[in-house]
C-alpha cells in the first residue's frame, strides 16, 4: 500500500502506467477482478469518510491487492454527495492524466451517486469509465451478514464518454477570489475590489492614457465576466446600487467552485 495521501508516488514514475480508480461499496470481486483481467499497475480506492459498514469489504480488498502485488492508495470522499464525488474523483483523475497515465474508472462498485460523479469526472479528464458485470448477484436468502452483493466477473463493459465543456479557469479564479475575500456566509465582496484584483492579474486592463479608468475597467469586467457569471451561469448575485455594488456567490456558484477549485 502507498501510505501517502498524495499522488506523488504515481506521478513521478518515468513511464505511463495503468491506474484504476473505484469507490468502496459492499463488493469485492467487482473491484478486484477487473484489475486482474485488465492488468492494472496501480489502484486508487475511494472510501467514505469514517467508513464503518463497508470496512470488512475494504479489508478483504486490501488483502487481495497485497496478495496480487498491486500497489494502491486510499482516498476519502462523501460517496452520497454528488458534488464531493465529482471533486474528489476529478482531483485524482486530473492529476493522473496530467502525468499521461492510462486511467480506468470502475463506476459499478459503490453508490449510484458516486457512479454519476465518477463518470462525470472521467468524461471531463479523458479517463476510461467501465462497468463490471458480475457472474451473478446474491439473492437476499443467499447472503449471510457481511457477504458481498455479487460474486465473480462476467465481463467489463466500457462506457463511452460524452462531450462536456470543461470549466473556464478564469471564471473559477474569479469565484475563488470572491469566496476567499468575501464575508463568510454570502461571500459578499465589493465590485470595485474584484475589478482591481482582475486588473492586477491581467484579466482586464486599460491603457495609461484612458481618461475614465474606473468606468472603462468596470465596463470590461461587466462585459467579459460579470454578465456571464450572473446571467448565463447563475454563479453570482449583485447587491446594492451602482456606487457601492457588491458581489456574492450563489449556492450554484459555491458548488461549481467546490467541484473544480483544484484547477486554480
Amino acid at each position: 500500500m502507498i501510505e501517502t495521501d498524495e499522488l506523488e508516488d504515481i506521478e513521478t514514475m518515468d513511464h505511463s502506467v495503468r491506474v484504476h480508480v473505484a469507490a468502496l461499496g459492499f463488493e469485492v470481486d467487482k473491484i478486484i477482478e477487473p484489475l486482474l483481467k485488465m492488468d492494472a499497475d496501480r489502484f486508487v480506492l475511494v472510501i467514505r469518510k469514517d467508513e464503518t459498514y463497508a470496512k470488512k469489504f475494504q479489508d478483504e480488498i486490501e488483502r487481495k491487492l497485497d496478495q496480487n502485488g498491486i500497489d494502491y492508495m486510499i482516498k476519502e470522499a462523501e460517496l452520497l454527495d454528488l458534488v464531493d464525488c465529482i471533486s474528489v474523483f476529478g482531483r485524482i483523475i486530473h492529476k493522473l492524466r496530467e502525468e499521461e497515465h492510462d486511467v480506468y474508472v470502475n463506476v459499478s462498485s459503490s453508490t449510484s451517486i458516486s457512479a454519476i460523479g465518477a463518470s462525470f469526472a472521467a468524461t471531463l479528464w479523458g479517463a476510461k469509465p467501465y462497468y463490471a458485470r458480475p457472474e451473478y448477484y446474491l439473492h437476499v436468502h443467499e447472503r449471510k451478514p457481511g457477504d458481498p452483493l455479487s460474486k465473480g466477473l462476467r465481463d467489463v463493459i466500457p462506457i463511452y464518454n460524452l462531450h462536456f465543456e470543461r470549466p473556464d479557469e478564469k471564471l473559477l479564479h474569479i469565484l475563488q477570489y470572491i469566496k476567499n475575500k468575501g464575508s463568510r456566509d454570502r461571500c459578499l465582496v465589493k465590485n470595485k475590489d474584484v475589478i482591481e484584483f482582475l486588473n492586477e492579474i491581467g484579466y482586464i486592463e486599460v491603457g495609461d492614457k484612458v481618461k475614465h479608468r474606473d468606468q472603462s475597467l468596470n465596463k470590461k469586467f461587466r462585459e467579459r465576466y460579470r454578465n456571464l457569471l450572473e446571467k448565463h451561469w447563475g454563479f453570482i448575485f449583485l447587491e446594492g446600487n451602482t456606487k457601492s455594488k457588491k458581489i456574492g456567490l450563489t449556492d450554484k456558484g459555491k458548488k461549481y467552485l467546490k467541484m473544480f477549485e483544484y484547477l486554480v
